[in-house]
């Protein structure tokens, strides 16, 4: 569908402008030297960086701890070649919650004018934190079951050797217990 074809494109740009600024996920603009030009509020709640400090900065400077080098190396790599990124994730620390890792989800496009003159770069990013955590946990469960064995016999389940099942004695899915 061409935009302009749309009742509301031609009079006013107040509905674009609203998804951009009130969707509930972030989004960031930036140029083709990777430098932030935008932000909605949505990307500065989740980073805990208000677009003031943004401005002019790579994400490298104005995140430093959030997935050193792969956000930025996934947006170079969409400036360069024009392929949209649809739905990677990374991990790392934001100012908002420094001594908690957070996990994100998010989709880049290159930005191109109307003649095909390469602007710059937009990405959206998603908090899955929690909805991570909790698979991790499920998956945690589902292996200890399986450690653990189908009976309820103590006594067989403690004969077990400790190298039988996933994860060959050690913790399910190799983690550390914490």
């Amino acid at each position: 569908m061409d935009l302009a074809d749309t009742p509301w494109w031609s009079r006013s740009h107040a509905a674009v402008e609203r998804f951009l600024k009130d969707a509930p996920f972030g989004i960031g603009v930036l140029d083709t030297d990777l430098k932030f030009v935008w932000t909605n509020g949505a990307m500065d709640r989740m980073s805990g960086v208000p677009l003031a400090d943004r401005i002019g900065r790579s994400v490298e400077d104005v995140l430093p701890r959030l997935a050193p080098g792969l956000l930025a190396d996934e947006l170079r790599r969409v400036l360069s070649t024009g392929e949209a990124r649809g739905l990677f994730e990374y991990r790392g620390y934001v100012p908002a919650d420094p001594d908690r890792m957070h996990a994100f989800s998010a989709t880049a496009l290159r930005l191109e004018d109307s003649d095909g003159r390469v602007l710059g770069v937009c990405y959206t990013g998603v908090d899955i934190t929690e909805r991570r955590r909790t698979k991790e946990r499920m998956d945690l469960l589902t292996d200890s079951g399986k450690l653990i064995g189908t009976t309820l016999d103590l006594r067989h389940t403690g004969r077990r050797p400790p190298d039988d099942g996933p994860g060959g004695g050690r913790s399910p899915r190799g983690c550390a217990a914490q």
